[in-house]
């Protein structure tokens, strides 16, 4: 193993082993025990080899290392995992997992692409950095719980810096300001006590394993969102990668 610098993680690796390692030969000398390599024919190691090959195996991605897409499949398979646990909840749609800066109201769809054309050129004269975001541990909002989210760490100061660009950008357009303080989240479900929902049965999700991933949010979209009977589906009007210019440079 190489590594141009050594971690505190990695120190403490080594250390543990040497520490090991050198209770391991005080044992061995107080009982004479002499360690000997394990022997074997390079044919019985083919033959091993030969056998796992030949096992249906599937590897695992790092999660850390994930895109946004890889990402929310995994977040849609917590779900699928939840979907029979909980009943009166309408759950997030794969497609429609999204961070929400700024939630707009109902406005007229001409107003609404001229409001996402103009949000667009202010993020590209700014050159808005693209943030790297991490899911951290999940939450409800209302009482009894209304939704439940996954809080997001990492560069939630650039959020916070894009929420108030696009408030902004809404006050000019005439919309009401929003009142609410911005708290970035991820929402994965909705919950309805008139559907049957229990706060009760919160208790029964699977664990959440996906806290300290991360992924880096490279556009913004404005998009209008449609309720459904399915629950809402979203149509994106215009769309900005974040860190570039508006002719794309």
């Amino acid at each position: 193993m190489y590594a141009d610098v050594i971690t505190d993680s990695m120190r403490e690796a080594i250390d543990e082993t040497n520490r090991r390692r050198e209770i391991q030969d005080a044992y061995n000398k107080a009982h004479g025990i002499i360690p000997k390599t394990i022997k074997k024919d390079v044919r019985d190691l083919i033959s091993v080899t030969r056998v796992i090959d030949s096992k249906d195996t599937r590897m695992e991605k790092d999660m850390e290392s994930m895109n946004a897409d890889e990402l929310k499949k995994e977040i849609a398979a917590w779900i699928a995992a939840n979907r029979a646990a909980v009943s009166g909840v309408r759950w997030a749609a794969e497609a429609g997992l999204h961070v929400t800066l700024r939630f707009c109201g109902e406005i007229p769809q001409a107003a609404a692409r001229a409001l996402g054309e103009r949000v667009k050129d202010l993020l590209s004269e700014r050159r808005a950095a693209p943030p790297t975001l991490t899911l951290r541990e999940t939450g409800t909002f209302g009482r009894p719980p209304r939704v439940l989210w996954a809080g997001l760490g990492g560069d939630t100061a650039t959020l916070e810096r894009l929420n108030a660009l696009v408030e902004g950008a809404c006050r000019e357009a005439g919309l009401p300001p929003d009142g609410r303080k911005f708290s970035p989240h991820l929402t994965l479900a909705r919950m309805d006590a008139s559907r049957g929902f229990d706060p009760a049965a919160l208790d029964a999700l699977r664990p959440w394993k996906l806290a300290g991933r991360g992924w880096t949010a490279d556009r913004a979209i404005f998009m209008r969102s449609r309720l459904t009977s399915a629950g809402p589906r979203y149509e994106p009007l215009t769309v900005c990668r974040l860190g570039t210019a508006a002719d794309g440079a």
